[in-house]
């Protein structure tokens, strides 16, 4: 099973699993990234984890970021159909983008959030 690290004290993150288990929700197995049981289960930091999306694979290999996006994207119910247009720079190059946009949204949430930012500061 794929295993995807997430920060459970991010609303995005949450949303991001909520939509992800509503599709398929036998697809992964979803670990908490503050969590110090989770760390054990990877060779990163929490710092690391927390950064952006990782997740580990069946044979311990670790992806990160628009590479994780991507890897999560094609196992989608359906996604076949469109195996070929993932492999397209262009595709690759939105999903990058929209990897970055959210990154950026969600750090900007943690700034701005007074729940969020008690929580960061204790980590």
């Amino acid at each position: 099973m794929i295993t995807i690290f997430y920060d459970q004290q991010c609303i995005l993150c949450r949303r991001y699993k909520q939509a992800l288990d509503f599709i398929d929700h036998t697809a992964f197995n979803w670990l908490d990234a503050n969590d110090d049981e989770s760390i054990k289960v990877i060779d990163r930091t929490k710092e690391e984890l927390l950064s952006e999306i990782h997740i580990l694979l069946e044979d311990s290999t670790v992806l990160s970021g628009s590479e994780a996006m991507s890897f999560i994207l094609s196992k989608m119910p359906g996604a076949s159909r469109f195996s070929w247009l993932m492999e397209k720079d262009s595709t690759k190059k939105a999903i990058e983008t929209f990897h970055s946009t959210s990154e950026k949204l969600r750090r900007r949430l943690i700034k701005s959030c007074p729940s969020c930012k008690n929580k960061s500061s204790s980590t």
